[in-house]
């Protein structure tokens, strides 16, 4: 409810007047009093006020500045300038604190010139705006903070007086709390893997530590015979797991037919070169072959010719089987076939034509001998599964053609005699010798269909790899295969012998026993060996073999260094891309809505001396109201001085300024002093 008020003249003040004018001496004192002090309050005044023009300049500075600062760190995000700037782990802790604290208090400082450079220009825009009192008291209060100027947004449902402006201030101090949570939140510290050049100790090639003294002792067998006799043994401990590791033909230091080396235990990243040593096998046709049958079950073959000639004795044997035929060499083995071997001219090499046929109904078999030349490679590593990428050269053959076989021709051998020398051979004899441990492969019985009589085939576990790799048996999908290529067998005994060394030289778990048993139970025949294996028995780098009080050491791994990039924790800065992003669009907000009282003149006029007021405090609404009389009849008096009823009551046009009029004139009246 309103209320008109008139306004009333107290009788003591009209005494006061007429005191006033009957005392000229008083009166005169008075004025010279009163003018001293107008001169200095508005010489305070002046020189307390920034010119309107100042912060024109300067809140187009401070906002254009901002929206440049957040480009420039999307620059450096792009490029990734800031990861430049490292420190140790150790300083982690105060280098987060500092960072926080600084862009904490730059981001408050920063934010807190904005709002007083643009609520400055604001209200004094807004005192010299011919407007209602409720759009400049909606104005005033909205700027208080985001509270206000929320609850000012909310009251314009009521009497919508100045909803526009109230709008615009919500949302610059709004962009203003945005950039309060993103300041702080532009740079955080993450801790990253570098890397430095460092050497990784690698396990290569199995080697044997031969005997320094190679002459023959008192029973005219040489140190080097007798090594070679232990190392037999140990192959016949250890080559039991042959099975299950060349059915993958991939583990740690084994793929295909390469060896490489193996990492230790590291910090490295990313890839490294490491050596690698490929088993190539070269075969060719035997000549000067001689045969003798005993009847259908049965055939003796010799190969060769006096002191290096060798018998061979065969069993029958059903179509599809390539088997070792018993090698009696060091560097070399005798295999037979009873499916044709063609080459990559479809030429089929030198055949032994059978008389009579065996019980299976093969009527000839190939003899071929196959040697072993080792070739350099590089292989690419993984740095932590240690899984092999690349591999070159390669040594896979995609062809080979038939050919005699060109050696080596060295002697044949037998369990007392090993016909070699240290210095008959290549630089790694355990390696070159490889022929020695081939024929100590596991070896099973077969009986596909009860035809052979009192004898029955036996097949090495390299013997059955080959049946299955090359599918050599007849399948549930088709017809027996007719024949097989040359370099295909070639690249199936390459992933044999590497498998064979691998297997020799680690010390496996009990996971490829139980793929053992596995394997032997799938198979159906247990293993047939001159003595029985246990094996079980895998002590360090030692294999025991049955009833023996002494262990047999086995071979060892060759150390090498291997390059590699380690890795080691460390700390740097980061950039927060979704930080810098929210950051920019608060920043260019608040410069677009900077720029109506950053570009725009003040009001109907640009004099500063128009207006001395720049706050909107109770002492300056008290001052605004004591030079401004008439305001006590614009306003109607309310009884309830609620929000509404103020809000309303303040409905009126006028310009608490007026153009042209020079407050300042008005202010020696005030009774208050320096102005807040």
């Amino acid at each position: 409810m309103y209320r008109p008020r008139l306004r009333s003249v107290p009788a003591d003040g009209l005494r006061l007047d007429t005191s006033v004018q009957n005392d000229d001496s008083t009166g005169t004192l008075l004025n010279s009093a009163t003018t001293s002090l107008r001169k200095s309050r508005e010489a305070v005044k002046r020189s307390g006020l920034v010119s309107f023009n100042s912060l024109r300049r300067s809140s187009l500075l401070l906002h254009s500045t901002l929206v440049a600062l957040h480009l420039i760190l999307i620059g450096i995000w792009a490029k990734g300038l800031e990861h430049r700037i490292t420190f140790s782990l150790d300083n982690q802790a105060i280098i987060s604190l500092l960072i926080t604290t600084i862009s904490t208090t730059f981001g408050a400082i920063y934010s807190a010139l904005l709002v007083f450079v643009s609520q400055t220009l604001s209200m004094r825009r807004s005192v010299k705006v011919d407007q209602t009192l409720t759009a400049t008291h909606d104005t005033a209060a909205a700027w208080t903070g985001i509270g206000s100027a929320i609850s000012c947004l909310w009251n314009q449902r009521i009497i919508p007086a100045s909803l526009g402006g109230v709008l615009l201030i919500f949302m610059y101090l709004g962009s203003i709390l945005a950039l309060h949570i993103t300041t702080p939140a532009l740079f955080s510290v993450e801790t990253f893997n570098t890397t430095r050049p460092d050497q990784v100790g690698t396990q290569g090639l199995p080697a044997y530590s031969w005997p320094s003294d190679p002459s023959p002792d008192v029973n005219d067998s040489s140190p080097l015979e007798n090594a070679l006799k232990k190392l037999t043994h140990n192959a016949q401990d250890s080559l039991v797991f042959f099975p299950p590791v060349v059915k993958s033909a991939a583990a740690p230091g084994l793929s295909g037919g390469t060896l490489h080396d193996v990492l230790d235990a590291n910090t490295a990243t990313g890839n490294v070169t490491v050596n690698a040593t490929g088993f190539n096998i070269n075969c060719g046709y035997v000549n000067d072959v001689t045969q003798r049958s005993f009847g259908e079950d049965m055939w003796e073959f010799r190969v060769g010719k006096g002191n290096t000639s060798v018998s061979y004795s065969m069993v029958s044997t059903p179509r599809g089987i390539i088997s070792n035929a018993g090698s009696s060499f060091v560097q070399s083995v005798v295999l037979s076939s009873t499916i044709p071997i063609i080459d990559s001219d479809n030429k089929l090499g030198a055949s032994i034509k059978l008389s009579p046929p065996m019980k299976t109904s093969v009527a000839a078999i190939q003899l071929l001998r196959c040697s072993q030349s080792l070739v350099n490679q590089k292989a690419v590593l993984d740095s932590q599964s240690g899984r092999i990428i690349t591999v070159e050269p390669d040594i896979r053959k995609t062809a080979s053609f038939w050919a005699p076989y060109p050696g080596p021709f060295d002697g044949p051998t037998d369990d007392d005699h090993f016909p070699l020398s240290m210095n008959s051979m290549g630089g790694n004899l355990f390696l070159e010798a490889w022929a020695l441990w081939y024929k100590w492969l596991p070896f099973f019985e077969i009986d596909t269909d009860g035809n052979f009589g009192v004898l029955a085939p036996i097949l090495g576990a390299a013997d059955m790899y080959l049946v299955q790799n090359l599918t050599l048996f007849p399948t549930d999908s088709g017809p027996p295969r007719p024949n097989v290529t040359l370099h295909e067998l070639e690249n199936a005994l390459s992933v044999i012998v590497a498998s064979m060394f691998w297997t020799w030289k680690c010390n496996l778990p009990a996971l490829h026993v139980v793929s053992l048993f596995v394997y032997l139970l799938v198979s159906r025949k247990p293993p047939v060996a001159p003595e029985s294996i246990n094996i079980s028995a895998v002590n360090g780098s030692f294999m025991r073999y049955p009833d023996s009080n002494q262990s047999i050491p086995g071979p060892f791994l060759l150390d090498g260094v291997a390059e590699v990039a380690s890795a080691f924790p460390h700390g740097r800065l980061d950039l927060s891309i979704i930080a810098i992003t929210a950051g920019l669009a608060a920043s260019i907000l608040l410069l677009l809505l900077s720029l109506p009282h950053s570009l725009l003149p003040g009001g109907p006029t640009n004099d500063d001396e128009d207006i001395q007021i720049d706050g909107t405090g109770i002492l300056h609404a008290i001052w605004l109201y004591r030079n401004h009389p008439e305001l006590e009849t614009l306003l109607e008096q309310v009884e309830k001085p609620t929000t509404d009823n103020l809000r309303s009551a303040g409905a009126v046009q006028y310009r608490l300024v007026p153009a042209g009029k020079k407050s300042s004139s008005q202010a020696v009246d005030s009774p208050f002093g320096v102005e807040c």
